[in-house]
């Protein structure tokens, strides 16, 4: 198998990944300490949660 065909495969499991990344990254942004705080992990690990939840439904489902 190719490298490329090897992508193609998984693009969803990537784009996943770096939409979780990407949330964070927002969460943590947007926060005006620029500290991580309870709040902001709970934020997170729901955001993460739900983009987990999304992304079964998608792989499974497709």
């Amino acid at each position: 198998m190719s490298f490329i065909k090897y992508l193609k495969e998984r693009w969803l499991t990537y784009i996943f990944i770096l939409l979780a990344f990407g949330f964070a990254l927002v969460v943590y942004k947007l926060d005006t300490s620029f500290n991580i705080t309870e709040s902001n992990a709970n934020y997170i690990a729901g955001g993460w949660l739900i983009l987990f939840v999304l992304f079964v439904a998608i792989d499974y489902g497709i």
